[in-house]
């Protein structure tokens, strides 16, 4: 039997399992109370199409093309043959019409939930309108009747709806945490960089205007540390770019691990070159970070054959840190990059804070 994923398709099949339970009861209880068969035989019907559709939606690919088809026949065909009893002109009715209501604008949507929902409106008052011009036409029951059809339907009809609505404000409940978790992943991806996993500049940009307004409003410092891979390109040359990308990804692992602070954050800014920024730090403390980095790097020992200064990988970083002067963030970042530049011209492998 075929799992039943979507929270749609489990409503479909609630709501078919119901007419077919409630039809039942009702056929039985008219049975029981010996009523003339021409009042069995919409509840009959509707027990074989409900158990039918159950079948088709637990069997078929296409479920939404069942429920559609189900919906029609349900407005356009039983809603109908309902109303040709006078017990279908009053309360059992009234509350079929409002359970089919739901049923429609769950599972439909656009004209379609319109055109239907206007459709139920409709039908019932043409069968009131008919009941008036012509009651001879209706199958009616005397009070004793009646009041035992009431009895049985009414408590069957209550009972599943408050159940219903249950489960359509859980299955809702459902949809928004879904749509919440797509929503949550769609940004963090447009946040990350594909290859590395590390924040990208968009990330960037809204967390360095968070801590530059912390610093204009409160003077806790925050320092960005430029970073790039030392003759990365010659790396690629050699190794090829499949391992040049190998050595991104291990990197920035060493980046990751080191990073740990809810107020620090690492991104790939661009080919080899990486900044971090570190929140409510200074200098000093960014220096024993850079430090730190280059350490776990150098323990890494990733071979490098084809760079002019080590047998293996190294990086060149520049330093800087917000200061009084600085009025835009990104002048911060601008000093650093002139730290890192400082750092490449000066033979590379090297920390250069600026001293802006």
């Amino acid at each position: 039997m075929k799992v039943l994923s979507s929270v749609k398709e489990r409503i479909f099949i609630y709501s078919m399992l119901f007419f077919a339970v409630l039809s039942f009861i009702v056929s039985v209880s008219n049975s029981v109370n010996r009523l003339d068969f021409s009042y069995n035989y919409k509840w009959v019907l509707i027990c074989f199409v409900s158990v039918l559709f159950i079948v088709l939606a637990l069997k078929v690919k296409n479920v939404s093309a069942v429920q559609r088809i189900a919906v029609y026949i349900f407005v356009w065909g039983i809603l109908p043959l309902s109303g040709f009893t006078s017990a279908g002109l009053v309360a059992p009715s009234l509350s079929y019409t409002f359970l089919l209501l739901i049923f429609v604008s769950y599972l439909m949507k656009g004209w379609e939930r319109i055109f239907l929902d206007f459709s139920v409106i409709f039908i019932n008052l043409a069968i009131t309108v008919a009941f008036m011009k012509f009651p001879e036409s209706f199958k009616t029951m005397d009070a004793q009747e009646q009041a035992f059809d009431w009895l049985v339907t009414v408590p069957v009809v209550s009972v599943f709806m408050s159940f219903l609505l249950i489960v359509f404000e859980r299955a809702y409940d459902k949809e928004r945490k879904l749509h919440k978790d797509k929503t949550d992943r769609l940004r963090e991806l447009s946040f990350t960089d594909f290859l590395t996993g590390l924040y990208n500049r968009v990330h960037m940009e809204e967390k360095l205007a968070l801590v530059h307004n912390i610093y204009t409003r409160t003077g806790a410092p925050y320092t960005v540390i430029m970073i790039d891979i030392d003759f990365f390109k010659r790396y690629n040359d050699m190794y090829g770019h499949p391992a040049g990308d190998e050595v991104l990804k291990k990197f920035s692992r060493i980046l990751k691990n080191r990073i740990t602070r809810n107020t620090d954050w690492v991104y790939r800014y661009g080919g080899e070159e990486f900044l971090i920024l570190l929140g409510f730090s200074d200098e000093k403390a960014a220096l024993v970070v850079a430090e730190e980095i280059q350490e776990d790097l150098k323990k890494e020992c990733i071979p490098h054959e084809s760079s002019r200064i080590k047998p293996y990988l190294t990086v060149s970083m520049g330093i800087a840190s917000v200061d009084n002067t600085a009025a835009d963030p990104r002048d911060v970042i601008k000093l650093s990059d002139v730290a890192l530049y400082q750092s490449k011209e000066t033979g590379r492998n090297r920390i250069s804070v600026s001293n802006s």
